[in-house]
Protein backbone atom coordinates (compact mmCIF):
# COMPACT_ATOMS: atom_id res chain seq x y z
CA UNK A 1 0.00 0.00 0.00
CA UNK A 2 1.42 3.42 -0.65
CA UNK A 3 2.05 6.16 1.64
CA UNK A 4 -0.55 8.28 -0.37
CA UNK A 5 -3.41 5.59 0.64
CA UNK A 6 -2.60 5.03 3.74
CA UNK A 7 -2.59 8.48 5.17
CA UNK A 8 -6.02 9.07 2.96
CA UNK A 9 -7.29 6.11 5.05
CA UNK A 10 -5.89 7.68 8.16
CA UNK A 11 -8.04 10.96 7.46
CA UNK A 12 -11.60 8.76 7.42
CA UNK A 13 -10.75 6.75 10.27
CA UNK A 14 -9.79 10.50 12.15
CA UNK A 15 -12.96 11.48 10.96
CA UNK A 16 -15.18 8.18 12.24
CA UNK A 17 -13.21 8.30 15.09
CA UNK A 18 -13.44 12.14 16.03
CA UNK A 19 -15.93 13.81 14.37
CA UNK A 20 -13.03 16.38 12.17
CA UNK A 21 -14.06 16.25 8.44
CA UNK A 22 -11.35 16.36 6.18
CA UNK A 23 -10.77 16.48 1.96
CA UNK A 24 -8.07 14.74 0.01
CA UNK A 25 -6.86 16.57 -2.71
CA UNK A 26 -4.78 14.48 -5.51
CA UNK A 27 -2.69 16.30 -8.04
CA UNK A 28 -2.16 15.20 -11.45
CA UNK A 29 1.56 16.83 -12.13
CA UNK A 30 1.42 20.45 -11.05
CA UNK A 31 4.06 23.26 -12.71
CA UNK A 32 4.24 26.59 -12.53
CA UNK A 33 6.65 29.31 -11.35
CA UNK A 34 8.64 28.86 -8.41
CA UNK A 35 8.37 24.96 -8.86
CA UNK A 36 11.98 22.80 -8.35
CA UNK A 37 14.09 22.53 -11.15
CA UNK A 38 14.68 19.33 -10.82
CA UNK A 39 10.97 18.41 -12.32
CA UNK A 40 10.49 18.09 -16.20
CA UNK A 41 9.12 21.57 -16.74
CA UNK A 42 11.40 23.67 -14.69
CA UNK A 43 14.55 21.35 -16.19
CA UNK A 44 13.63 21.96 -19.91
CA UNK A 45 12.42 24.95 -19.89
CA UNK A 46 16.24 26.28 -17.70
CA UNK A 47 17.96 24.16 -20.41
CA UNK A 48 16.34 26.20 -23.17
CA UNK A 49 17.27 29.06 -21.76
CA UNK A 50 20.71 28.68 -21.36
CA UNK A 51 20.87 27.47 -25.04
CA UNK A 52 21.49 23.44 -24.10
CA UNK A 53 19.74 20.68 -25.81
CA UNK A 54 16.64 18.98 -24.14
CA UNK A 55 17.10 15.36 -23.77
CA UNK A 56 14.35 13.09 -24.06
CA UNK A 57 14.96 9.15 -22.88
CA UNK A 58 13.07 6.70 -24.79
CA UNK A 59 10.50 8.46 -28.30
CA UNK A 60 9.31 10.89 -25.96
CA UNK A 61 5.48 9.52 -26.34
CA UNK A 62 5.55 8.95 -22.67
CA UNK A 63 2.35 11.26 -21.27
CA UNK A 64 1.72 13.30 -18.59
CA UNK A 65 -1.53 15.19 -17.23
CA UNK A 66 -0.07 19.01 -16.15
CA UNK A 67 -1.95 21.33 -14.15
CA UNK A 68 -1.05 24.85 -13.68
CA UNK A 69 -0.30 26.08 -10.04
CA UNK A 70 -2.84 29.00 -10.52
CA UNK A 71 -5.89 25.87 -11.34
CA UNK A 72 -4.73 23.77 -8.22
CA UNK A 73 -4.44 27.06 -6.17
CA UNK A 74 -8.68 27.57 -7.40
CA UNK A 75 -9.12 23.95 -6.66
CA UNK A 76 -7.83 24.59 -2.65
CA UNK A 77 -10.33 27.78 -2.36
CA UNK A 78 -13.27 25.13 -3.77
CA UNK A 79 -12.02 22.19 -1.39
CA UNK A 80 -12.88 24.67 1.12
CA UNK A 81 -16.72 24.25 0.71
CA UNK A 82 -18.86 21.84 2.93
CA UNK A 83 -19.57 19.82 -0.12
CA UNK A 84 -15.88 18.78 -0.11
CA UNK A 85 -16.58 17.53 3.80
CA UNK A 86 -14.90 13.51 4.01
CA UNK A 87 -14.23 13.69 -0.23
CA UNK A 88 -11.72 12.99 -1.96
CA UNK A 89 -11.01 15.03 -5.56
CA UNK A 90 -8.78 13.91 -8.67
CA UNK A 91 -7.31 17.71 -9.72
CA UNK A 92 -5.45 17.10 -13.52
CA UNK A 93 -5.98 18.33 -16.68
CA UNK A 94 -8.13 16.77 -19.30
CA UNK A 95 -5.13 17.42 -21.51
CA UNK A 96 -2.29 14.29 -21.97
CA UNK A 97 1.31 15.88 -22.59
CA UNK A 98 3.69 13.74 -24.32
CA UNK A 99 7.16 14.48 -23.23
CA UNK A 100 7.82 14.94 -27.06
CA UNK A 101 5.28 17.93 -26.95
CA UNK A 102 6.82 19.48 -23.91
CA UNK A 103 10.04 19.88 -25.34
CA UNK A 104 8.64 20.79 -28.87
CA UNK A 105 6.80 23.47 -27.03
CA UNK A 106 9.77 24.82 -24.72
CA UNK A 107 11.68 24.76 -28.04
CA UNK A 108 8.85 27.31 -29.75
CA UNK A 109 8.74 29.30 -26.89
CA UNK A 110 12.62 30.05 -26.03
CA UNK A 111 13.63 29.36 -29.74
CA UNK A 112 16.50 27.63 -31.59
CA UNK A 113 16.10 24.52 -28.83
CA UNK A 114 17.89 21.38 -30.07
CA UNK A 115 16.19 18.07 -28.94
CA UNK A 116 17.95 14.81 -28.45
CA UNK A 117 17.00 10.96 -27.94
CA UNK A 118 18.87 8.92 -25.48
CA UNK A 119 17.80 5.16 -24.31
CA UNK A 120 13.79 4.91 -22.46
CA UNK A 121 14.42 4.72 -18.43
CA UNK A 122 13.75 1.12 -16.64
CA UNK A 123 10.58 1.42 -15.08
CA UNK A 124 8.85 4.74 -16.56
CA UNK A 125 5.42 4.95 -16.27
CA UNK A 126 2.54 5.34 -18.83
CA UNK A 127 0.08 7.98 -17.48
CA UNK A 128 -3.24 6.41 -16.41
CA UNK A 129 -6.00 8.58 -17.22
CA UNK A 130 -7.47 9.90 -14.20
CA UNK A 131 -10.89 11.68 -14.34
CA UNK A 132 -11.53 15.66 -12.45
CA UNK A 133 -14.78 15.37 -13.04
CA UNK A 134 -15.98 14.95 -9.24
CA UNK A 135 -13.99 18.16 -8.33
CA UNK A 136 -16.17 19.92 -11.46
CA UNK A 137 -19.14 18.37 -10.50
CA UNK A 138 -19.43 18.50 -6.67
CA UNK A 139 -17.12 21.82 -6.33
CA UNK A 140 -17.57 23.61 -9.89
CA UNK A 141 -13.54 23.25 -10.50
CA UNK A 142 -12.41 22.55 -13.78
CA UNK A 143 -8.44 23.61 -15.08
CA UNK A 144 -8.70 27.09 -16.78
CA UNK A 145 -5.24 27.59 -18.15
CA UNK A 146 -4.79 24.98 -20.99
CA UNK A 147 -1.09 23.41 -20.95
CA UNK A 148 0.80 26.57 -23.54
CA UNK A 149 -0.83 29.37 -21.42
CA UNK A 150 0.94 27.98 -17.80
CA UNK A 151 3.67 26.90 -19.77
CA UNK A 152 3.85 30.59 -21.19
CA UNK A 153 3.33 32.34 -17.91
CA UNK A 154 5.30 29.93 -16.49
CA UNK A 155 8.40 30.78 -18.74
CA UNK A 156 7.63 34.54 -18.17
CA UNK A 157 8.35 34.42 -14.65
CA UNK A 158 11.87 32.37 -14.96
CA UNK A 159 12.86 35.34 -17.96
CA UNK A 160 11.87 37.63 -15.13
CA UNK A 161 13.44 36.58 -12.56
CA UNK A 162 16.25 36.29 -14.99
CA UNK A 163 16.32 40.04 -14.90
CA UNK A 164 16.24 40.62 -11.77
CA UNK A 165 19.78 38.76 -11.14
Amino acid sequence: MSEKIAAEMFCRDYANLFGRPYTVLRYGIPFGPRMRSDLVVAAFLLRAMRGEPLSIDGDGSQERFFVYVEDLAAAHVNALKPAANNRTFNLESDEAISIRRLAETVGEMVGDTEVTFGPSRPGDYRARIVRSDRANNELGWKPKHTFDEGLRKTLEWYRAQQARS
